[in-house]
């Protein structure tokens, strides 16, 4: 088993000049005499492995280590930003309350130009977007509302309602069926709902009744297949009491379509710490990841068996499990985020962020999130953690509230980010030669 390493920190922000990836030096190596040609050859042959693609498509990328950052555009809306940005087809769309009302816009990702802008008058939901799921179903986003799904498409929104006081803050889409949770009673029952998207019909699945005097925290189910009973649903579940703060998390696999419970399988024992599971799950293959405040916690849904656990030095709160090329990253309260190997779950390496960080994104051979309490933009290579990049809005203020916000957004094209007055949209650009990752650490 390697030794995983802490990650050096980097302060500052960091500029590169802009230059052609290779051209250059193709060019001086052709006009060497009459081997010039066949050096070229070989030489470029030798680096194919180790060229960022975009530079082999004629595409412009950095000569440094680092990724470059620039600025595209910037767009102003009149109120902060309450969910994390999502894709609706080639555009952004960004929220924000006004006047009690929750508004959207679907924004050029381009441009930054305005496509769309209304408001709703449903009930928003914004207290849950730390561990918001929204899905998509054709043309149409499905947002997690308190008392049923928000339907947002070609500028308007109407909410598919529910009789249920309140819900998760996910929900799951297959073949045009809504899977969610829902509450009631006082959190005593639990409803598994399928809701036929087509025919706008509600179906319960099945109830979870909680034992006497304990409250019931269902998780939004997975989809999951079983060689015996074909497609199932795995849906965590904590029972807590709150006269002695005792807790009990399991997870079921419930059978498609009769909601029959295949099993109950027990993830951590009872505990009077109330330790319930606070993360909706990520999923690789047939594992998925559960978090129990500092417990992370593997478990494979399709053999019904717990692989590993692992105690992190600090719950994750305000950011999400990332699971993405082989590692799971887990960015925690203490400030440092972590990557595990998977399958093995031996730790690779941890950087220092910040505390309260928000989700992670992956962007080519770098991961970037946002600190909540340092408001800045981190930057970290995904081989080794190395922090590479932290910056600041130009006007960083904390006094003032305008700093990079976690409700960010970013994929190997670019960053999106709101600073508590405006959205910024930056292109980046990857280094012409990288290093592939490190494979996984062996071990346990």
């Amino acid at each position: 088993m390697g030794t995983p390493h802490r990650a050096a920190g980097v302060r500052g922000s960091f500029q590169w000049q802009r230059r052609p990836c290779f051209r250059h030096t193709a060019q001086v190596m052709a006009k060497r005499g009459e081997m010039g040609w066949r050096l070229l050859a070989i030489w470029l042959a030798a680096l194919a492995v180790t060229i960022n693609p975009a530079c082999r498509n004629g595409e412009d990328c950095t000569t440094g280590s680092m990724p470059e950052v620039l600025k595209r555009w910037q767009l102003q809306l009149p109120g902060d930003a309450y969910l994390y940005p999502t894709l609706m087809g080639p555009d952004f769309l960004l929220s924000w309350y006004s006047d009690g009302h929750q508004c959207f816009a679907t924004v050029g990702r381009k441009d930054g130009c305005k496509k769309q802008q209304w408001c709703c008058a449903h009930d928003a939901p914004a207290p849950l977007y730390y561990n918001l799921q929204p899905a998509f179903f054709e043309n149409i986003l499905l947002l997690p509302a308190p008392r049923g799904l928000l339907v947002l498409a070609d500028g308007t929104c109407r909410m598919l309602e529910v009789p249920y006081a309140s819900g998760e803050p996910s929900v799951t889409v297959h073949k045009g069926i809504a899977y969610r949770v829902y509450y009631s009673t006082g959190q005593r029952l639990a409803h598994l709902t399928a809701h036929d998207l087509k025919k706008d019909s509600l179906t319960v699945l099945t109830t979870i009744d909680a034992p006497d005097s304990a409250s019931i925290f269902l998780k939004n189910p997975f989809l999951s297949f079983d060689e015996k009973n074909g497609k199932i649903l795995v849906a965590g579940y904590t029972y807590y009491w709150p006269s002695n703060h005792l807790t009990r998390n399991g997870v079921l696999r419930i059978a498609l379509p009769e909601g029959r419970i295949l099993s109950n399988q027990l993830l951590t024992p009872p505990n009077s710490e109330a330790r319930g599971l606070n993360q909706h799950p990520v999923v690789w293959g047939n594992l998925s990841f559960w978090t129990a405040q500092t417990e992370l916690i593997c478990y494979d849904h399709v053999r019904n068996s717990i692989r590993w656990r692992r105690q992190m030095p600090a719950p994750m709160v305000t950011s999400r499990m990332l699971v993405h090329d082989g590692s799971l990253y887990f960015a925690a309260e203490d400030g440092m985020l972590y990557a595990i190997a998977l399958p093995s779950g031996a730790l690779q390496w941890l950087a220092p962020v910040s505390g309260s960080p928000g989700r992670v994104f992956p962007s080519g051979e770098f991961l970037f999130v946002v600190g909540g309490s340092d408001g800045v933009l981190h930057g970290i290579r995904r081989n080794d953690g190395a922090v590479v990049l932290k910056m600041r809005s130009p006007r960083h203020d904390i006094s003032t509230g305008i700093f990079y916000q976690r409700t960010a957004w970013a994929d190997e094209n670019g960053v999106l980010l709101f600073d508590g007055n405006s959205w910024q949209y930056f292109s980046v650009k990857m280094p012409c030669h990288f290093q592939p990752p490190t494979p996984p650490v062996s071990g346990k």
